[in-house]
């Protein structure tokens, strides 16, 4: 099975980003910053798999059990994304570069949100009570939910 079929659509929309921000760099930009666009890429798109990966370990078992190994496994995720950071400075990345390729994954996932959103219709509309239902009385708009007996007491 080839990583285009196994990758998620945030992390091919990702990789195209990708590609064309190496090749825009590689014809404008020095070699070194065009290296460093790319480690950063790399490594932007390595700890997006793992916060992925986290999330779904994190939310597929019950929330009581295991939630110390994710919570292990974020903050060791976390360690190696800046032990990745300091070696690639180490080694003469260019910061603005490695910056860049790190963020990349933001625009990555705001065009694969928008590209997957559902399609607009009655089904993910949802229904709003009209303003003088009672129903308002009772519904606290500083939580998004109804009051319950203890806050009305308060």
């Amino acid at each position: 099975m080839s990583w285009a079929a196994r990758a998620r659509p945030i992390e091919r929309v990702h990789a195209a980003l990708a590609v064309v921000a190496v090749l825009t760099a590689a014809l404008l930009a020095p070699n070194r910053f065009t290296a460093s666009l790319a480690v950063g890429l790399l490594i932007g798109a390595l700890n997006f798999r793992g916060l992925c990966f986290q999330a779904e370990g994190l939310f597929s078992s019950q929330l009581g059990e295991g939630g110390g190994m994710w919570t292990a496994f974020s903050g060791l995720r976390l360690v190696v994304l800046a032990t990745l950071m300091l070696l690639a400075l180490r080694a003469g990345a260019d910061p603005v570069a490695l910056v860049l390729g790190l963020s990349m994954i933001l625009p990555a996932c705001l065009i694969g949100g928008w590209r997957m959103r559902p399609a607009p219709g009655p089904a993910t509309l949802m229904p709003v009570a009209p303003p003088d239902d009672p129903s308002w009385d009772r519904w606290n708009p500083w939580l998004a939910r109804e009051r319950v007996d203890d806050e009305e007491a308060q």
